[in-house]
């Protein structure tokens, strides 16, 4: 970003991605639960949009999809699919609610989210188009899914470098350092 060095490109990087995670950590801390959600899916937007296919210009819903499907892996055999995930994401971004137009649709089933209880996720045969899921599971899995997605990268030199191209983009609202 306007000169700056590789070094001062991984480090503006790593700023990022901390602010990211100290966010998330205080809303969970202060119980702001539905800021919380919300910023957990904003931080795959924008892991999915920094990380789309070489030559597209600009990220959408499958490229949410791949990203969460890959790295939002909850302890154990239950999993989220990533459909379920956008469709949540859409109806707290948009509606400050639960449903969306793909669960209305019946193309992508409603996420509740809960605050504690045993199982990551919860499913009620009884509720098919519906079922709950552990606020801090999610919070954990996107987390870990943050670093997992950030050693592999450390593995991919040609990927990182892509990376570190669109990082340019993201949060260009808090300027570290004045401008020169």
């Amino acid at each position: 970003m306007w000169g700056a060095s590789e070094d001062e490109e991984r480090q503006r990087i790593a700023d990022v991605i901390r602010r990211i995670r100290r966010n998330v950590a205080v809303t969970w801390d202060n119980e702001c639960w539905e800021a919380c959600a919300i910023l957990i899916f904003v931080g795959i937007d924008t892991m999915a949009a920094i990380d789309r296919p070489v030559g597209k210009e600009t990220a959408d819903r499958s490229d949410f999809i791949a990203w969460a499907e890959k790295y939002i892996v909850l302890d154990g055999p239950r999993q989220v699919p990533g459909i379920d995930l956008y469709a949540s994401r859409c109806a707290h971004l948009h509606t400050y609610g639960s449903q969306s137009k793909l669960s209305r649709e019946g193309r992508a089933r409603v996420v509740m989210f809960a605050i504690g209880g045993q199982d990551h996720v919860h499913e009620n045969p009884k509720v098919p188009d519906a079922f709950i899921l552990r606020l801090d599971s999610f919070k954990d899995a996107f987390l870990n899914g943050l670093a997992h997605y950030f050693e592999e990268l450390g593995r991919d030199p040609k990927r990182a470098k892509l990376v570190h191209e669109r990082f340019v983009d993201v949060n260009q609202l808090l300027v570290p350092a004045p401008i020169k």
